[in-house]
């Protein structure tokens, strides 16, 4: 399970609900987090669409209607295409405050080569406009909201930094450890040190 369905079960799970009536639209398929979200919380999540990873190019006029049908009064999207769909589907709609969240991504020098791909040069130009109708977008650490900046070109006046949050109570299990040892291999005086995630820089994994 990805960062950013958990970033988005965790906002729905934490958020006032007195205060705010969270509804959630996936572009392509609902998921295990979004049907506990349906299950746990009695949140709605909706699907866009049914035809899995087919293009769609009216996506932005469902998006509106949906929108428009529920008279939101906030929108929050993640990564390129709900952000670049959304923002044009919340213009249309006429809804009040949009905010993005953009999650991890390699932005390598390489990118900007000749040899870079077009469709990565189209998909930052479009998040560059789509930045123009956002109250906000948010990088995930520093470094995410450095390479917004520094390749996607947003002002800085848009960007802000929230990190992730990890619910430290969730991975706090009951395990016997010196079981555990034993049935991985591990000397009971060798030093442990787990990570799970992508092999990627911005994971931080040379900083352990």
């Amino acid at each position: 399970m990805g960062g950013l369905p958990r970033v988005v079960d965790t906002l729905c799970r934490t958020i006032d609900r007195s205060r705010f009536d969270v509804e959630v639209l996936c572009l392509r398929d609902v998921g295990p987090l979004g049907e506990a979200l349906r299950s746990d919380l009695g949140i709605a999540v909706h699907r866009l669409r049914e035809d899995g990873d087919v293009p769609d190019r009216l996506a932005f006029m469902k998006i509106a209607r949906f929108l428009r049908g529920r008279h939101f009064d906030v929108l929050h999207t993640h990564n390129t295409e709900p952000f670049v769909e959304g923002s044009l589907g919340g213009l249309l709609a006429r809804v009040r405050t949009l905010v993005h969240t953009d999650h991890a991504r390699p932005f390598p020098e390489r990118w900007f080569t000749r040899r870079f791909d077009r469709n990565k040069r189209r998909y930052l130009f479009a998040e560059w406009l789509a930045s123009h109708f956002a109250w906000k977008v948010v990088g995930v650490s520093d470094h995410t909201t450095e390479t917004l900046q520094r390749y996607g070109k947003i002002a800085s006046s848009k960007v802000e930094t929230i990190v992730n949050g990890i619910e430290g109570d969730r991975y706090d299990l009951p395990i016997d450890h010196a079981e555990a040892r034993h049935e991985l291999g591990i000397p009971a005086d060798a030093p442990v040190l787990g990570f799970a995630s992508r092999l990627v820089e911005q994971k931080g994994l040379v900083y352990l």
